[in-house]
């Protein structure tokens, strides 16, 4: 889980029975009894020359050991009592050290070690390699070369948990970025480092070898091909080695999940916990797996799990830790508990302040907490967070580099949600031109821009920009990514909404079930997503009068939502809320004032009385009010959502302008004519406001 650093590493042990080897080819080392308490390390560089002089600690309770002159050290698991504090199969912290010539690890590729069962000195055996940073003879070694781009794999995989405006989460491969940090580390020069890994990787036969070279060069379905050969190889070979099974199954799921085939990589994942049942790496990334596919409930339990060994095998202050949280939180978003996502998040973020200062914190930290304060309604407290999280990333990366369209993309949905539709539209304009400069026009991040201006746009009322805006993206992501792939199903969502607002009701539903065609092949039919699909064509359906389709559709949403979430989230309350239009549509209001109701029951819990959800719910009971006649009763209901939209958005916004027009029908029905020309004006006025701000030429 930690990122690379100098003069620490870690191994993992072979399991009782089963030889432990860093790397394969070298000898093991068999037949003497073991000692209790007693781990044997084995240090060398990528010449294989034994490392004389280094400090090795093993655990909190271990002692120091110092390397002999053939490169090993026996490090005491176990105090000088004799209490061990640890039993087998536990994962131990360990540690490394030359004073003064600094080391950096390279395999193994995590910060820690399993206890053996002390059966024989073969089961108590790690071997580890080193190597002294800027030495550029390593990079005609290639052992240093394997060792170095199976650093960066897992570096640009491991990347943390980011939660995007829709609360859908995501851990990018960044294997740009894991390059320049492993090159860092050794001391080389990126573009040397790059031109050794690239001969190295054209030269290679050996189908671990290609996976390895094919994930590095982005060519991740040929990475999926050769590292799923090797695998099978190796599950056929007689006595094959957990730590070999285990690399070469992450390397397939981490494939599988570049390529978006995320059934396939809970899979693999699943293959490399079974070799290595308490590595963190491997239950996190099963658990984002499984989260990928809508299996929240395994999800959290697997992420909490990891949270739960890192934090025994490095304390509770780790940097580590931090990012297991950050994990753990996603899943608990997932599960609806955005109070429990809030804590963790902010356990986290009060991590790495005190490891790194309040400025140097991660910009993943302030994204994950913003976008959950700002589910939580904290309109103000999420802004600031993603802001500052956009800021560190422009320190980083300066002010035109890719890394930030992400943050940018962040920061446009919230400033549209509080009402600032121009200052949100600035925002994923300058995403779009940094990612066309960038990227090229056919890559899948300018197809993200593009999608969130045609949310924009739709927003305003622009349908024609929106259109065309959704229909560059889904061109994009059906080039780039093929007719299968989740984002091609969410740009057909957007086209399908905006298409509906046209009022081509028959095309709108076309797109609509196609994209729940796409979602269900990927995803299976109990994902969250696939029930979003339900709720969009359910209400097209009910749009287009087919009560009965839309009846079966949205109920079967609320199904899946229910059994994702439980009974008191927020996407149960849209069901219900659209489920109360049906029946509204029915004739059966008092059935609609019952789902809308719990709806709004279930927002007032989640989110509290000044969320904007919960505005939207107060508006819905208001208009079933005004529909039997009880006026008064839906002035109230009307005020109270408008008083909501104020405090949220202010003056000048769509919702507000939308609210002041009702609000003036309902005050025109109690006999209040000359208020109701007010609100009505004011809600022109409004609205005028908007699209005028908003009609600049597209890029």
């Amino acid at each position: 889980m930690p990122p690379l650093r100098e003069t620490l590493f870690s191994l993992c042990v072979g399991i009782a029975g089963l030889p432990n080897v860093a790397v394969e080819g070298l000898p093991t080392h068999r037949g003497r009894p073991a000692e209790r308490g007693v781990l044997i390390v084995e240090v060398r560089d990528v010449q294989k020359r034994p490392v004389i002089g280094a400090l090795v600690t093993a655990g909190g309770a271990g002692t120091v050991a110092e390397t002999d002159r053939v490169g090993r050290a026996r490090v005491h698991l176990c105090t000088t009592t004799g209490s061990c504090g640890v039993e087998p199969d536990m994962m131990v912290a360990l540690r490394v050290e030359r004073p003064g010539r600094p080391l950096v690890i390279l395999s193994p590729l995590d910060e820690q070690v399993r206890v053996p069962k002390w059966e024989n000195e073969a089961q108590n055996f790690a071997s580890v390699f080193v190597v002294e940073p800027g030495v550029r003879e390593a990079l005609e070694s290639g052992l240093f070369l394997r060792l170095v781009l199976e650093r960066i794999k897992t570096e640009a995989s491991r990347a943390q948990t980011i939660l995007d405006s829709r609360t859908e989460w995501r851990a990018p491969v960044r294997v740009d970025a894991a390059r320049a940090t492993v090159a860092r580390a050794v001391g080389l020069p990126v573009s040397s480092l790059d031109s050794a890994l690239q001969r190295w990787g054209s030269r290679t036969t050996d189908p671990y070898e290609q996976g390895l070279a094919n994930f590095y060069a982005s060519r991740y379905a040929a990475a999926a091909e050769a590292f799923r050969a090797s695998l099978e190889s190796h599950k056929r070979a007689r006595a094959a080695e957990d730590t070999a099974v285990y690399r070469r199954a992450m390397g397939l799921g981490e494939s599988y999940s570049a390529l978006g085939q995320d059934r396939e990589a809970v899979n693999a994942f699943g293959e490399a916990v079974s070799a290595l049942p308490n590595d963190v790496d491997a239950i996190t990334a099963l658990g984002r797996a499984r989260l990928a596919v809508g299996d929240a409930v395994v999800a959290d339990t697997l992420l909490a799990r990891a949270l739960q060994l890192e934090r025994r095998i490095r304390g509770p202050d780790e940097p580590a830790v931090a990012m297991c949280l950050n994990n753990a939180a996603a899943a608990r978003l997932h599960l609806g508990d955005l109070v429990g996502a809030d804590t963790l998040l902010r356990r986290a973020l009060a991590i790495d302040v005190r490891v790194f200062g309040p400025d140097n914190v991660t910009a993943a930290d302030l994204n994950n907490l913003g976008v959950v304060r700002w589910q939580l309604g904290d309109l103000t407290g999420a802004d600031t967070l993603l802001a500052r999280a956009l800021a560190n990333e422009e320190r980083t990366f300066g002010l035109d580099n890719p890394e930030l369209s992400d943050g940018l993309r962040n920061l446009s949905g919230l400033r549209a949600d509080r009402g600032d539709l121009a200052g949100a539209d600035t925002l994923v304009a300058r995403a779009l031109a940094i990612d066309l400069r960038a990227r090229g026009g056919d890559h899948p991040k300018v197809a993200e821009d593009l999608h969130l201006l045609a949310v924009l746009r739709r927003d305003v009322g622009d349908l024609a920009a929106a259109d065309t805006l959704a229909a560059r993206a889904l061109a994009i992501d059906l080039r780039a990514r093929g007719g299968d792939h989740p984002a091609v199903a969410e740009d057909l969502r957007i086209l399908g909404l905006v298409r509906r607002d046209r009022g081509d009701l028959a095309g709108a539903d076309t797109l609509a079930a196609r994209a729940l065609a796409i979602d269900l092949r990927a995803r299976g039919g109990d994902h969250p997503t696939v029930a979003e699909d339900l709720h969009n064509l359910g209400v097209l359906r009910l749009d287009r009068r087919d009560l009965a389709g839309a009846d079966t559709l949205l109920a079967r949403a609320l199904a899946i939502h229910t059994r994702v979430f439980g009974s008191r989230h927020s996407k149960v309350a849209s069901d219900l809320l659209s489920l109360g239009a049906l029946r509204r549509d029915r004739d059966d209001l008092a059935g609609a004032d019952s789902l809308v109701t719990r709806a709004l029951a279930i927002d007032l819990l989640v989110f509290g009385a000044e969320h904007r959800r919960v505005a939207r719910d107060l508006y819905a009971l208001a208009t079933l009010h005004y529909q039997v006649g009880h006026l008064a009763a839906a002035d109230t209901l009307m005020r109270a959502a408008l008083a909501i939209d104020l405090r949220s958005f202010g003056s000048y916004n769509l919702n507000v302008a939308s609210g002041l027009r009702n609000l003036g029908v309902v005050s025109q029905g109690l006999g209040d004519l000359a208020g109701a020309d007010t609100f009505q004006h004011i809600g022109i006025l409004s609205l005028e406001f908007h699209v005028d701000k908003l009609s600049r030429p597209l890029l």
